[in-house]
């Protein structure tokens, strides 16, 4: 029937699924595991059906993957990337939250072992699926009316997979917010702080994971108010960018704004300080800073992408 009418595909199936009888929701998984066929088409309107069409695209991504084949520019036989479009679509719409890297690692290493014949790699073939969900999310991103320089703060190459595919829906929201701030005028005066800032952190050897202020830096080094005022304000970021709000990325985009008068008076001013001093400690102290700063401001987005 299918082959005859391939439009039949996931509607013949759940007739017969009823004809058998079988319950109603299980035939309309079964009809909408096939959704979304292409751009524009309707999502899974249940969960199961949801479930089962994400198991189909993710079958379908592994399995062609695991043979070799890649999608190559306009090549695409095995539609790999409606495949991938329709899984995150599947999970924003249905506002899940999935660690796709984690899935992808798992599902890896159980193919390798199901499969020994194809001498799978696990690793290197979960990075590789990992970074095409990586291009498929910034593309679905960018169809959507997103910035390309908005995109590439929360989904771009130097922003680390975890961080991107740890949770899709994460990365959308940010991006949102990003569009957001921008649009209300907002972004560009914290856009311009956290991108000097950064600039000068690079001199520094912070590592990028550290957060707080308190290991790192010495009050008693600080020979300007300003130095004082940039400490208060990491102060009360910190408990923001640590926390697990759900609103926690609004906050701290507030936060940065309302700050930004504060922060840019570290730089400029009657009682602006020079990052690069004399003294080795005093140096490093303000690095430390700025690199805090720049580490916080990183949870909601790599700022050194953004466009003027």
């Amino acid at each position: 029937m299918v082959g005859e009418f391939p439009e039949l595909q996931g509607v013949i199936g759940g007739k017969y699924l009823l004809a058998e009888g079988e319950a109603r929701p299980v035939a309309l998984a079964v009809l909408e595991h096939y959704l979304p066929r292409g751009a524009g088409d309707r999502l899974p309107g249940s969960e199961a059906g949801a479930v089962l069409a994400m198991a189909e695209r993710l079958e379908l991504l592994l399995s062609i993957y695991a043979k070799g084949e890649r999608p190559s520019g306009s090549s695409d036989p095995y539609a790999l990337r409606r495949a991938g479009n329709g899984l995150l679509q599947i999970l924003w719409d249905r506002g899940w939250s999935l660690d796709l890297l984690s899935l992808l690692e798992r599902a890896c290493g159980h193919w390798a072992q199901l499969l020994p014949q194809y001498k799978l790699q696990a690793g290197p073939l979960a990075s590789e699926l990992a970074e095409f969900l990586r291009q498929r999310l910034i593309s679905l991103l960018e169809e959507q009316g997103m910035a390309v320089d908005l995109v590439q703060a929360v989904a771009g190459s130097g922003v680390p997979l975890q961080r991107v595919l740890a949770d899709p829906a994460d990365a959308r929201q940010r991006a949102a917010l990003l569009l957001q701030l921008r649009s209300e005028g907002r972004l560009s005066a914290v856009q311009a702080v956290v991108q000097r800032a950064s600039k000068l952190a690079e001199k520094g050897d912070l590592p990028l994971t550290m957060l707080s202020a308190e290991p790192v830096v010495n009050s008693d080094l600080f020979s300007s108010p300003s130095e004082k005022a940039m400490l208060t304000v990491l102060q009360q970021l910190e408990p923001i960018v640590l926390g697990d709000q759900p609103d926690r990325y609004g906050t701290l985009a507030t936060a940065l704004a309302e700050s930004a008068t504060v922060l840019a008076a570290f730089f400029d001013g009657d009682q602006s300080v020079m990052v690069m001093a004399d003294d080795p400690a005093v140096r490093a102290n303000r690095l430390n800073l700025l690199g805090v700063l720049r580490n916080q401001a990183s949870v909601l987005a790599d700022f050194s992408r953004l466009q003027g």
